[in-house]
This record gives C-alpha cells, structure tokens and sequence, in this order.
C-alpha cells in the first residue's frame, strides 16, 4: 500500500497540523528566498486569522518583530497580550505635511 507522508524536512517554526492530520512545521523564512512575503486566502471562517496570529506569536516568541495591519481588531487582543502596541487609524498619518 502507499505510504503518504507530508514533507517534514523543515525545521523550527510554527507547529501546525496538516491536512492529512501530521504534525508539521511551517517557517515562512526558511524558503530560499529572500522575499518572505506571504499572501494568504480563504474563505470566511477557514483559519486565516488563527493561522497569521500562530505565526506572530511564533516570530515574536522567537524574538522577531512583528507589525500587523489589521481593518477589523481581529489582532487587537493578541497586540495586547503580547504587551505590544495597538494603533488606530486616529493615530497614523501617512502624509508628511499633516502637522504643518
């Protein structure tokens, strides 16, 4: 019979079960690359919120630094939590000639 197995040659990371119900690790720094962007999609409620805060609390566990832009609050209690710093958009001016 076949064996399937997901890829398990990364090391460190976030923890994160896969579809076949493994244990694998997923670090988005660890591509080859030295473009980490990552775009992530889905539909309502498939665990793209739950899956960015794994990976913030993970890079920030790991002592990195983490900015999240955020239009609805879903990362507000994980900001504070972690003791970082939550900004609305009362706060943020991208025009260098506001204060003038």
């Amino acid at each position: 019979f076949p064996l399937i197995m997901d890829f398990s040659q990364l090391k460190g990371g976030v923890l994160l079960p896969t579809m076949r119900q493994q244990i694998s690790f997923f670090n988005p720094f660890t591509c080859g690359s030295d473009n980490q962007n990552i775009a992530l999609t889905g539909g309502s409620g498939a665990g793209k919120s739950f899956l960015v805060q794994e990976i913030a609390e993970t890079v920030y566990a790991m002592g990195g630094k983490v900015w999240i832009l955020d239009k609805g609050a879903s990362y507000k209690k994980l900001t504070l939590s972690l003791g970082g710093t939550y900004m609305t958009h009362a706060n943020i001016f991208l025009n260098p000639f506001t204060h003038l």
